[in-house]
Parts: C-alpha cells; structure tokens; sequence
C-alpha cells in the first residue's frame, strides 16, 4: 500500500524459548555467530579502538626506551617512567570502557546501535566495573586460600556479574549474588557450557602459537596478535551474554537476591583475600626460619 512505512530490519539477540533445561553448547555457539555475523561491524569497531590506543602508547614507550638506552641520563629514565605511567593509566580506563562497550553492543542489539553510542552507555558503568572487579577479585582470591576449589566455583558463580551490571543495572556486591543466583542449580551445565568456549579459545592460541613460530619479524607478530584478539574478543562476549540470557529464561524472571547473611559471608571471604598477601608473607617468612633452624 501506498501509505505503508517500512521499516529496516534490526538485528535481534537470539533468544532461546522457555525451557526447562539449557540448550547445548553447539546452539549457543550458533547463536553467538549469528549475533556475531549481525553486528560483526559495531563489534570490531568498538574493539579496535582500545587495541589501537594501546599500540600507539606502546610504540610510544618502545621509542622511549629506545631513547632511555642510547641517551641515557636522568631525563631519559624520566620520559620513560613518565610514559610507562601514562601507558597503565590508559589502559586501566580503555580496556574496561572497551568490554562494557562491547556488553551494551551485545545487550542492546534490537536498537542496532553503533560504536559512539555504546562508548557512551559504558561510560557511566565504569565505576561500578571497577568495583564490582575488585569485589570479585578478593573474594576468588579468598576462596582459593580456603582451596582451589571454591576458587573455581567463585569464579562460574560470579561469572555473569558484568552482564547483571550491564542487562539489569545491579551494582557491587548486588550483581555478584545475582549470578550466583541464576547459576544456582545449573553450575555444572553452566562450567561445560563455558569449559567449550574455553577448549575453542585455546585451540586458536594454538593456531596462533604455529603461526608465529613461522614468522621472524616482531611487527608481523604483533599483528597476528593483534588480529586474533580483535576477532576472537567480541565473539567470546556473545557467546558468554546469550548463555547468560538462556540461563535468565530457565529461571523465568523469578529469581531472587536474599542479600544478608550472604553479604555477611563473601565480605568476609573478600577480607581474606584482602588480607592474603600478609599471610602468605608470614607462612613463606615462618617456613624459611624454620628451614634455616631459627624457630
């Protein structure tokens, strides 16, 4: 008809129908490449960004150290330590504003929005990353002095906390019982569910590893590198957010975050991993004494 609007076709997360169990990981992998393939644009754009920042610093600090070694003197050694400081500075913010880039590209598929815009949704998350990072860091650190494995079941409780931040706007210790909670029940299916993705990544390491075995000159090598991750990067992220949302449409939006005695638990196993680099220090300083016979 004459009056009729068309409207452009936008490219969707696949969603996974109610079930009663998760799909398998070859589904999801087809999902992840579908989505993938859709926004394979957006994805790279927003990708290379903090890839090519963090090349350009690093050429940066490589001329500098190049200076520092033939001019050597108290100035060099300054620019050097000057531009290696500037180098972490920049890529503690680029990187993490990268990830929850790509996590709004993912999340926000139906709105197919583009690079700029997702820099500036993840813009506002930032903070809550790094503390929701933090969090999760002392608290699988904590686990693992207990032992190696509430370190690894920590670690696929916990896993999702980003996409809780980024999907469902959670903070700190919120997102992280959050995950938990969605995992309940299902922590082996989900572990080899990721434990694919991971054989998949360690498989394309391989790859590369040959490859570079190959190839004598260091420029090419970077490249390769640098290739690799800027591919492999967005994909992993979308196969990671639609197993989260499977798991969101197994559990029915009837999940529920009992904070209280549970918050109590993990600050206090986030205090031991806080506390670990001193025990540790004490164990080692206790084993050398008695080594040398001073207890």
């Amino acid at each position: 008809m004459d009056n009729e609007i068309l409207t452009p076709s936008i490219p969707q997360v696949p969603q996974q129908p109610v079930a009663s169990f998760l799909p398998g990981p070859a589904v999801i992998l087809k999902q992840a490449w579908s989505l993938y393939k859709q926004r394979f644009g957006t994805f790279l754009g927003i990708t290379v960004i903090p890839m090519l920042v963090m090349t350009a610093f690093g050429l940066l600090s490589a001329a500098g150290g190049f200076l520092a070694v033939t001019k050597p003197g108290l100035g060099s050694f300054g620019l050097l330590l000057v531009l290696g400081v500037v180098l972490f500075i920049v890529a503690l913010v680029i990187f993490p504003w990268g990830l929850l880039a790509l996590l709004f590209a993912v999340k926000d598929s139906t709105e197919n929005i583009g690079v700029g815009p997702a820099f500036r949704r993840a813009w506002g998350k930032l903070r809550c990353y790094y503390w929701i990072t933090i969090l999760m860091t002392l608290i699988l650190v904590g686990g693992l002095m207990l032992l190696i494995v509430p370190g690894i079941v920590f670690m696929i409780w916990f896993g999702f906390a980003m996409f809780v931040l980024v999907d469902e706007g959670l903070k700190g210790m919120d997102a992280l019982l959050k995950s938990r909670e969605y995992v309940r029940g299902q922590w082996w299916g989900i572990f080899g569910r990721l434990l694919v993705m991971w054989l998949l990544a360690i498989v394309v390491a391989m790859i590369q590893a040959i490859i570079l075995k190959t190839v004598s000159s260091e420029a090419t090598k970077q490249l390769v590198q640098f290739l690799v991750s800027l591919f492999l990067t967005p994909f992993i992220i979308s196969y990671t957010y639609i197993l989260y949302q499977n798991l969101k449409t197994l559990k029915g939006g009837t999940v529920r975050v009992e904070a209280g005695s549970q918050k109590t638990i993990f600050i206090l196993i986030g205090i031991l991993g806080l506390a670990a680099p001193i025990i540790l220090t004490f164990l080692l300083a206790s084993s050398e004494s008695s080594f040398f016979g001073l207890s």
